[in-house]
């Protein structure tokens, strides 16, 4: 038997290894911390022989979501997991026309949420790059689910009428009504 075999990083900087089981049927099992950037040499030594890993630890950039569906004005927050606290991602639109997006936190743990909101129905991709990094999420909007019960009325002077504005589910501000025409006919 005789001692466990002994481990060092080249550069602890960028990744780390420690002994964590000397129990294994196979041999001697380490665990290898990826710590920074960059490339370092894992040596493990056992009864004077050497044998070398080369390790490369790179940072990542990975969007929780990258397919998301809703209607137009429905907002999600999405984020953005990096291990780069230092630089800021940058956010491009496709068609800026169909969603927005606004940094919502650059605080969080796990790392920046953003808030995305439909603004008419179609279809674009959100990148997000950060130092040579990127993902992307597709985003899909339809249109609401809104509709009046009539499109055409006719009415006597004086008259009323209920126009029913139908919407599946309500959120929001409620639906806000004007005539073209006041002098003809008004709507309150």
């Amino acid at each position: 038997e005789g001692d466990a075999p002994s481990v060092k990083s080249s550069n602890p900087s960028v990744a780390t290894a420690r002994l964590i089981s000397t129990t294994d049927s196979r041999g001697y099992l380490f665990e290898v911390i990826g710590v920074g950037e960059g490339t370092a040499d894992i040596t493990v030594t056992y009864q004077g022989v050497e044998k070398k890993m080369s390790v490369t630890v790179k940072g990542y950039l990975i969007l929780d979501t990258h397919n998301y569906t809703n209607k137009v004005g429905t907002e999600y927050t999405l984020l953005a997991k990096t291990n780069d606290r230092e630089t800021m991602p940058t956010v491009e639109i496709g068609d800026k026309s169909i969603v927005s997006v606004i940094l919502q936190s650059a605080t969080d743990s796990r790392g920046y949420l953003y808030r995305i909101r439909g603004l008419k129905a179609g279809s674009t991709t959100i990148t997000v790059k950060q130092n040579g990094k990127s993902d992307q999420l597709k985003v899909t909007y339809t249109s609401l689910d809104f509709s009046l019960d009539t499109s055409k009325l006719t009415l006597a002077i004086g008259g009323k009428y209920q126009l029913l504005a139908k919407v599946s589910k309500k959120e929001g501000d409620a639906p806000s009504v004007k005539s073209s025409n006041p002098s003809v006919a008004t709507a309150r």
